[in-house]
């Protein structure tokens, strides 16, 4: 009756406090459809319409709610796969052997590559001219300079550069400090400088060679070339290498650890 009374004012027991409510107020109190569903959901039991309710709720949601656990499992489980691939990649890494065989022509004093037959150089298979032809050709990548195209200066100096080992390339830093060849193309225009060999001189079995030779150099300011003669003391060694990048740069695999300039008077 308690509920009854709140939602239909002037029935029952209290009919007669609430006409004399609505007399003194002049106005019939009314209840909201808010005020009706809270009196309901806390005062009456539950009805078939709550248990209906309750079960489309449960029947609707369940499936939902399902999708989002299955949802949140798939995103670890591909996490979880995707670094299981990357561990397992690193710990077994695929690499495609390539043998590479290096031709050493004795004729033309010259190394190539050649695919389909060859040997791996040592220090004595290597015939005499092919070393001497290859020590004269880093010796001119290191001094030579050309001040009308920098850019191959550089090419140049960095060929020698990738053939030096533990204390030649200290040294070789050295100098191009010493030399300074960029401060003096700036400064000197036109600024040529040729490299002529000379005479070689092998202690083949400790790697060790002794070169003489002259450098000439010009600008435009004096076109008359001004010759220089040097002796230079070269430790080196043949390394095959096994990256297809280091033997198309060096096929020979000759690489220099050790070298001294001398000017000669």
């Amino acid at each position: 009756m308690s509920l009854l009374s709140r939602l239909l004012p002037g029935q029952g027991g209290s009919e007669a406090s609430h006409v004399a409510g609505d007399q003194t107020a002049g106005v019939k109190p009314r209840v909201s459809a808010k005020e009706a569903e809270r009196a309901l959901r806390q005062d009456l039991p539950d009805t078939a319409y709550l248990s209906a309710r309750n079960e489309f709720y449960e029947a609707m949601g369940a499936p939902v709610v399902q999708r989002a656990r299955l949802w949140i499992l798939l995103v670890l489980a591909m996490v979880l796969i995707g670094v299981m691939a990357i561990t397992i990649k690193s710990l077994f890494p695929l690499k495609t052997i390539q043998t590479v065989f290096v031709k050493v022509d004795e004729k033309r004093a010259t190394a190539e590559i050649d695919r389909n037959m060859g040997v791996r150089p040592t220090i004595s298979a290597v015939p005499r001219p092919v070393l001497e032809r290859e020590l004269n050709d880093w010796i001119k990548a290191l001094w030579s300079v050309n001040g009308d195209y920098p850019s191959l200066t550089k090419e140049m100096q960095e060929a020698a550069y990738v053939k030096t080992r533990d204390r030649a390339t200290k040294e070789y830093l050295e100098f191009l400090k010493r030399e300074q060849i960029y401060a003096r193309i700036k400064h000197e225009p036109g600024l040529i400088r040729t490299v002529e060999p000379k005479t070689t001189t092998f202690r083949a079995e400790d790697g060790v060679a002794m070169i003489r030779f002259s450098t000439l150099e010009r600008t435009r300011a004096q076109p008359d070339a001004k010759r220089r003669e040097w002796l230079m003391l070269l430790q080196y060694k043949l390394e095959p290498q096994s990256k297809a990048e280091e033997v198309e740069k060096n096929p020979l695999g000759l690489y220099l650890f050790h070298f001294e300039i001398t000017e000669e008077r």
